[in-house]
């Protein structure tokens, strides 16, 4: 088969949508390298992808051959990328992150993955023009496809809810990868190099995402602090973000235990699995996600989790973790002193989630896919 992806993200982003793109890609390339595979993307810097770099040599990489194709990207992605796409005569097209261009051949078999409806559920976070453009974009993109794609049960559900002239069985779940390398045995000295470079402590919950409201870092914060004095552990938050951030730094001043609170902003990819793997145990109470990717990445990496009620967290989390919900900060602080005093717990949900998380490894996402796209 010759494949298309929409590769923007793949090449330009290095959050979420980016890693969810080169892992898929990735597994593809390693478990099905028979076939054809083309990438288009606005523009591409092979500086920033450098990790990536063995990949993209097994695969074509398409970009604008005019400048002004260059200098709007978005312009060219959604209406002009279509010409390319029927002139390579591919076989397949997926469009990774939640859009399909306009004026695809009949003859193309299209598939667009949605990873959450987030700016449906909680307008209040976006504004006017977003929600109005990414509602046409989702709306068009998942009328036109022949296969939706749904990260998780939630999705499917939200995509019924939100866009209710949507055929049930046009929708497949196909869940995200862990990146192999949360698989992969841990480099002892890269162990010992990545502790002394953060000041690892020898106990500590991990938090990582971006530092947002719907994050919900704030009121894990304040519920470590309710029990800090109870226990050596410390708490160490992994992410970017800008007001949000800084509410959470200026919490955990107000609160007093700056000597048990850290802030890393800049783990690279290929560190953060390492983080995982001399944590105690990874505390995520975000209140809506499209996945919760860092539960997964704390089952494969053998961490017991505690997450929140609702959402897709179940269904990422699985027997694996302890859900409380995120608003009940006195709750949150309950378990966390919980499975840090209790063994038993903790041992019994790292095995489950042990268990649970080999839907979730990158062979068996891939095999899932492939299925798919023979279909």
């Amino acid at each position: 088969m010759k494949i298309g992806f929409d590769a923007k993200r793949a090449t330009l982003n290095f959050r979420g949508l980016g890693n969810y793109s080169r892992t898929l890609i990735s597994g593809l390339v390693n478990y099905y390298p028979e076939h054809e595979y083309q990438l288009f993307s606005p523009h591409f810097n092979p500086d920033r992808i450098l990790f990536w770099q063995e990949t993209l040599k097994q695969c074509r990489v398409v970009t604008p051959t005019k400048n002004w194709g260059k200098a709007f990207d978005s312009v060219w992605r959604s209406l002009f990328l279509s010409q390319f796409i029927n002139q390579k005569k591919l076989d397949l097209y997926h469009g990774l992150s939640h859009e399909l261009p306009r004026g695809i051949d009949s003859s193309v078999r299209t598939f667009v993955t949605i990873h959450d409806l987030i700016f449906l559920r909680y307008p209040q976070y976006f504004s006017f023009i977003d929600r109005a453009v990414f509602y046409q974009k989702f709306k068009y993109s998942i009328e036109r496809a022949d296969v939706v794609l749904a990260i998780c049960e939630q999705t499917k559900n939200d995509i019924l809810h939100f866009f209710p002239g949507t055929k049930p069985e046009k929708i497949h779940i196909h869940y995200q990868a862990v990146h192999p390398s949360f698989e992969a045995e841990k480099n002892p000295i890269m162990l010992e190099s990545i502790a002394n470079k953060y000041a690892l402590p020898a106990d500590f919950i991990l938090n990582v995402g971006a530092f947002e409201t719907r994050k919900n870092q704030l009121h894990l914060i304040e519920a470590f602090a309710r029990e800090a004095s109870s226990h050596q552990h410390h708490l160490i938050l992994v992410g970017r973000g800008g007001a949000y951030l800084k509410s959470c730094q200026q919490k955990v001043s107000d609160l007093k235990i700056s000597d048990r609170v850290s802030f890393l902003d800049q783990v690279t990819a290929d560190e953060l699995p390492y983080l995982y793997h001399q944590c105690s145990f990874v505390a995520f109470p975000s209140i809506f996600e499209g996945f919760g990717l860092p539960i997964v990445e704390a089952h494969m990496s053998g961490k017991p989790v505690i997450s929140s009620t609702g959402s897709c967290f179940h269904e990422s989390g699985g027997d694996g973790a302890i859900y409380v919900d995120p608003y009940d900060v006195e709750g949150l602080s309950r378990e966390i002193l919980n499975l840090i005093l209790n063994q038993d717990l903790y041992q019994n949900l790292k095995s489950n989630g042990l268990r649970h998380v080999q839907k979730f490894t990158s062979k068996a996402s891939t095999q899932n896919l492939m299925s798919l796209y023979r279909s």
